[in-house]
């Protein structure tokens, strides 16, 4: 009775209590978190609204996971059929011969001597013929819960891919927003190179007419042109990555190239939340697809592993059949007489599969430890992208007003040193010096305005923000 070595159930794993902890210090917002908001509520542009919308329909890897859900949900159906009683129509006929020196052989030979047989009802020599017609089932009882286990397994998968395809279009409207503000940031830095060209090309007139009143030199003619040159190179530069984002883009949506339109005003918005509002730990947990599909994957591996537990008792099957049987097909719709029906049932056990069953069993005990070490690692994951975000947002925010004093510095010194320039106090390379600063520092106060808002689509993110 090997059948009766039934392993242990296994316990339910839990997150590890430190992680738990930790995390829980973190997440101890009261207020409602960000991810709560619906994308559209957070990204008004509705340029951009238009591009998001678009990517969600058409993108491939969305439409490809559609298929995907298509599979798993084909894989429960035949799940949950397999716990249902299966019915099959037959028509069958055949041959048979038995031996002389059989039960069968030497009975029907002797039966035919009977004077209680009209000729009809003999059987036929050497050759009986079996026609048969109707319907015959088969049931598996699932007693144990076996077939359940599978079911909800396939039905956790199922639920998964959704999670997946709901993930899925979380990284578009991420990536779709970080990339079309990735834009209106070169459109600024574009803005900032243009009008420094104009300052650098009205220095460069003075400075020439200065070396045609014998004031300035040839050296300092061409130190004007190398930085008007660098400042055109620079636009150009954004416009080479402003190519390079609009293709992300379009790749994004699923189409050939095509110019993305973006809002007119290239000062864009500065940021898209007021207040950052992070939650609790239960919030981010129930928001963060990544963390919800393991959890469902970990609940189908746990169901799979019950199942191949359960595999190891006795399995109850019953087959009833009903139709029309004879030896001769003149006879075969008789209704009186040939009406037959039957119901077996059996009890198997599998008594030289424990090596297989055991095989079995211990690999999907694996696969069940695998998908909680996965899924521990999605929620540690999950805390420390949070906390990133929270951390940088506060440096970038000092950087910021660094910056700002920065670049209103060097911009109220060009001004002067232009000014000491022809008085004849300082001489073109503080000028040079100023004007490379300042433009140093309004691209920098650019990047800063763009981290920020990239940041601020990180955390929305990382709380599971996107897919509402």
């Amino acid at each position: 009775m090997g059948s009766c070595a039934v392993p242990n159930k296994t316990s339910e794993k839990q997150l590890d209590t430190t992680i738990q902890a930790n995390a829980t210090d973190l997440m101890t917002d009261s207020a409602q978190t960000l991810a709560n908001l619906p994308w559209r509520d957070v990204f008004t542009d509705a340029k951009l609204i238009s591009l998001i919308d678009s990517a969600l329909k058409n993108n491939h890897d969305v439409r490809q996971t559609i298929h995907r859900i298509e599979l798993a949900q084909a894989n429960f159906r035949m799940r949950k059929a397999a716990g249902l009683p299966s019915l099959e129509a037959a028509v069958e006929a055949g041959l048979r011969k038995y031996g002389h020196y059989t039960e069968s052989g030497i009975g029907n030979y002797d039966s035919n001597f009977s004077e209680n047989l009209n000729a009809d009802e003999k059987i036929p020599e050497p050759f009986i013929p079996d026609y048969f017609v109707g319907v015959r089932s088969s049931w598996e009882i699932d007693l144990w819960g076996k077939l359940r286990n599978r079911r909800e397994a396939a039905f956790a998968q199922f639920l998964a891919k959704h999670e997946t395809k709901r993930l899925l279009e979380t990284e578009l409207v991420a990536s779709i927003a970080s990339a079309y503000y990735e834009l209106i940031s070169l459109d600024q830095k574009i803005q900032v190179y243009e009008q420094n060209i104009k300052l650098h090309e009205r220095a460069l007139e003075i400075i020439e007419a200065q070396k045609d009143a014998g004031r300035a030199d040839e050296l300092a003619v061409q130190q004007f042109r190398s930085i008007l040159a660098e400042s055109k190179a620079n636009r150009e530069l954004a416009e080479q990555d402003i190519l390079s984002y609009e293709h992300q883009i379009n790749n994004l949506i699923g189409r050939v190239y095509q110019p993305i339109s973006r809002m007119d005003n290239v000062n864009g918005q500065q940021a898209l939340f007021q207040d950052l509002q992070i939650g609790s730990l239960s919030e981010l947990l129930n928001n963060r697809l990544d963390i919800r599909q393991a959890t469902l994957e970990l609940k189908a591996s746990q169901h799979d592993l019950e199942a191949s537990r359960l595999s190891f008792l006795p399995a109850i099957a019953i087959s009833p059949y009903l139709g029309l049987q004879s030896f001769s097909l003149d006879k075969l719709f008789t209704l009186d007489k040939s009406v037959t029906y039957g119901l077996f049932g059996g009890i198997s056990m599998p008594i030289f599969k424990q090596r297989e069953l055991k095989s079995q069993y211990e690999s999907m005990k694996a696969e069940y430890g695998i998908h909680f070490l996965s899924y521990e690692k999605q929620v540690m994951q999950a805390v420390n992208e949070v906390s990133l975000a929270l951390k940088t947002q506060d440096a970038i925010v000092k950087r910021e007003v660094h910056v700002q004093a920065q670049t209103q510095a060097l911009e109220e010194a060009i001004v002067a040193a232009e000014a000491l320039f022809m008085a004849g106090r300082v001489n073109y390379l503080d000028i040079i010096t100023a004007q490379k600063g300042t433009i140093a520092a309004q691209v920098a106060q650019v990047d800063v305005q763009k981290e920020k808002l990239l940041n601020q689509i990180v955390l929305y993110k990382a709380l599971g923000g996107g897919w509402k």
